[in-house]
């Protein structure tokens, strides 16, 4: 019972030094996130590469503003903020990619079409020919 006693009485403190000690750790755990800017960074890059400027230019410039804001708060020691730019920045230049590569399958269809209907209207006028010669 003496024990229960001992554990049961409230030990203001106690509280006080758990309280100031998780806040003293959770604040020296930050670490600064350089692996996800350079994820972010690395998006961005990919994303230009598929001329994502030129088919998803708001989701481009979204990103690179995201990526610039995130260097900034990385740079101000600002290390959430910069963590969540950072991501942000690397979710839209994704979706960027994404509009950019469909745009060029797009195209790319579009032009198979067209060649495809040259090669049948070529087709046609080869067998039109045929039946002259052999009449």
């Amino acid at each position: 019972m003496r024990i229960y006693k001992a554990f049961s009485k409230p030990r203001p403190g106690i509280s006080i030094v758990c309280l100031s000690a998780m806040g003293l750790f959770g604040c020296a755990s930050e670490t600064p996130p350089i692996n996800t800017i350079s994820t972010a960074d690395t998006a961005l890059n990919q994303a230009m590469m598929v001329k994502a400027s030129e088919y998803a230019p708001a989701e481009i410039q979204r990103a690179m503003d995201k990526l610039g804001r995130a260097k900034k708060a990385l740079a101000d020691e600002k290390y959430e903020d910069a963590r969540r730019l950072a991501e942000q920045a690397q979710i839209d230049a994704q979706l960027a990619e994404a509009k950019a590569q469909s745009e060029n399958a797009r195209q790319m269809a579009q032009q198979a079409q067209q060649t495809i209907e040259e090669l049948r209207r070529e087709a046609e006028t080869r067998g039109r020919r045929t039946d002259d010669v052999n009449l």
